[in-house]
């Protein structure tokens, strides 16, 4: 890796040195040269916009070099912005992941090395971390499924607690809440005439607990109140 870096920073001072530019404009060149030939790209990058911007011109083996340096810093500036939004939403392990994969690109993105220490530190310090999340948002939205029971707003309580059904903590105490909270909010739901949301809940509860007997009950009362007001339905269209 040394002697391929060394050869490629030997081409480009030679590309420097076959257009003839200016003496102060050559030392420049050699030093952005250099630059991507240690690596070091985002500071190549920056210096060689600054020479244009000064009207400097470096040889084109020079051009050609930090172009190729622009591109690998793009694409680890792009996993990086992957993996704060991965942070963000409580992802750890995803957000690790692509800040590895960003220094694979671009070793020597300092700033990327950095958030890659303190997301491994925080994993670090809590293995279970993606249990206690989804623990979390689990009693948050019981929580409001609760909330929204108590205002009288059974069709929303009903809608949050279907939700809970598609990620249980899988620790028992959260799975017997849930089940137990949906056959009590289902008996509101049927003493209402909500039927059909009565069942979708039992039915949904009976596959986390299916020897519940008191469940298998509600839902054989349920089907027959549905088939009996299918029955007259039909009559009164007849």
């Amino acid at each position: 890796m040394k002697a391929l870096a060394v050869t490629i920073v030997a081409i480009l001072l030679a590309g420097c040195a076959s257009t003839r530019p200016q003496p102060d404009d050559a030392e420049q060149c050699d030093r952005v040269a250099n630059l991507v030939g240690d690596g070091e790209f985002k500071p190549a990058v920056d210096e060689l916009t600054a020479l244009e911007g000064e009207g400097s011109v470096c040889p084109d083996s020079v051009l050609v070099a930090v172009e190729g340096a622009r591109a690998r810093l793009a694409e680890a500036d792009a996993l990086v912005l992957s993996a704060q939004g991965r942070r963000q939403n409580g992802d750890l392990s995803g957000a690790s992941s692509d800040l590895q994969k960003a220094l694979e690109v671009y070793p020597k993105y300092y700033w990327a090395e950095k958030q890659l220490r303190d997301v491994q530190r925080t994993l670090s310090a809590d293995p279970t971390d993606a249990r206690v999340r989804l623990q979390r948002r689990f009693d948050a939205k019981l929580s409001q499924a609760r909330a929204a029971e108590a205002r009288g707003d059974l069709v929303e309580a009903s809608r949050l607690t279907l939700e809970l059904f598609d990620n249980v903590p899988a620790d028992s105490k959260s799975r017997s809440d849930l089940v137990e909270y949906s056959r009590l909010l289902g008996l509101k739901l049927f003493s209402e005439s909500e039927l059909t949301q009565a069942r979708d809940l039992w039915q949904r509860a009976l596959v986390l607990d299916p020897s519940n007997q008191k469940i298998l009950d509600y839902l054989q009362e349920v089907d027959q109140r549905l088939r009996s007001l299918e029955e007259i339905k039909s009559k009164d269209e007849g």
